[in-house]
């Protein structure tokens, strides 16, 4: 990895102080020269990068299309939003400063698209330009579909802390083992799309890549590594999907599923009733939510922490068996 990056500057210093057209002429030079590479040892998947902001590619990448090179040297592009191209591939070589390079030219038609430069068993081609755009080999995916399969939870973060130490439930998506997804928001509204599944290499490190689009248009981009329960939404680590857990069997009150309803379970559900009043929204999982709503009136305020707390009240000074907290709201409405 340390070669390659010494590669990519060096490769990038060559651009830089090469004039435009001479770059663009690249196939012109390379036919003069003999290929010693051949067009299978690069078909497959590439995913094309650009430059995300003021640093070089390799720093700070965004993927804006796939290419798809065949071993009868054409080509399928497919962009960030699913159009399609197609053309054929030319081999060559070129020397720079004294480096050979393998050359391949990318024609739609008679059209030059990109010229592509590499070395020999790199996995990068770059496209010039300062090292702002290149391609990127596309390693198979690891993964399925049906890894992610289930429910996730969409969280941002609540004030100037990353998505780790505060975070905010947002929405919900349900991944489905045919690549289609349902999300619904903190409101209820829900959307529906497809997920395109794929790998990606940042700094050398190799993330299972989920793309979320709602018809043609990439709603989210998530990026997971093997086994992980959370999926990175990018932006500085300010927003992720995090895999719900199977519900835990909480009881009716017992909002901590600590098997006792007290005073501390009517806190918390006052904490929430209070959150959920502001802009940070509440802390409750749904399972909490249902053990929280104990008069079943479809919301969790302080209606139901009294209950609670009447409950808790009675639970401490009856001297015979209690009953059970159903029994006692039953009875409570009923008074």
């Amino acid at each position: 990895m340390k070669n390659m990056v010494t590669f990519i500057a060096a490769l990038s210093l060559m651009f830089s102080a090469a004039p435009v057209n001479a770059l663009c002429a690249a196939d012109t030079a390379s036919s003069s020269v003999s290929a010693a590479a051949d067009i299978k040892a690069f078909t497959g998947k590439w995913t094309h990068q650009v430059s995300e902001g003021n640093n070089t590619v390799d720093k700070s990448a965004k993927n804006v299309g796939t290419v798809e090179i065949n071993a009868d040297a054409t080509y399928k592009y497919t962009d960030a939003e699913g159009k399609t191209s197609a053309g054929t591939v030319k081999l060559g070589t070129d020397k720079i400063d004294g480096t050979e390079f393998t050359v391949l030219s990318f024609y739609e038609g008679s059209a030059l698209k990109y010229t592509a430069y590499s070395v020999a068993g790199a996995d990068v081609l770059s496209l010039g330009n300062g090292n702002m755009a290149r391609f990127v080999k596309a390693v198979e995916a690891a993964a399925s579909i049906s890894d992610f399969a289930g429910k996730w939870t969409h969280q941002v973060s609540a004030g100037n802390n990353t998505v780790d130490k505060s975070a905010k439930n947002v929405g919900t998506v349900e991944i489905n083992a045919d690549a289609t997804y349902k999300y619904t928001d903190a409101e209820g509204k829900t959307s529906a799309g497809t997920l395109k599944l794929g790998t990606d290499k940042i700094d050398g490190t190799e993330f299972t890549v989920l793309s979320f689009y709602e018809g043609s248009a990439l709603k989210y981009t998530a990026y997971s590594v093997a086994g992980a329960d959370v999926l990175s939404l990018g932006n500085g680590n300010m927003a992720r999907f995090v895999k719900a857990a199977e519900s835990a069997a909480y009881s009716l009150g017992d909002v901590n599923n600590d098997n006792v309803i007290n005073a501390i379970d009517a806190s918390n559900i006052l904490s929430h009733y209070a959150m959920s009043s502001t802009s940070k929204g509440g802390s409750f999982t749904e399972a909490q939510i249902k053990a929280a709503d104990v008069n079943g009136d479809g919301a969790v305020n302080s209606v139901d922490a009294s209950c609670v707390l009447s409950y808790y009240a009675y639970n401490s000074t009856v001297k015979t068996q209690a009953v059970s907290f159903e029994k006692y709201l039953t009875a409570f409405n009923e008074a």
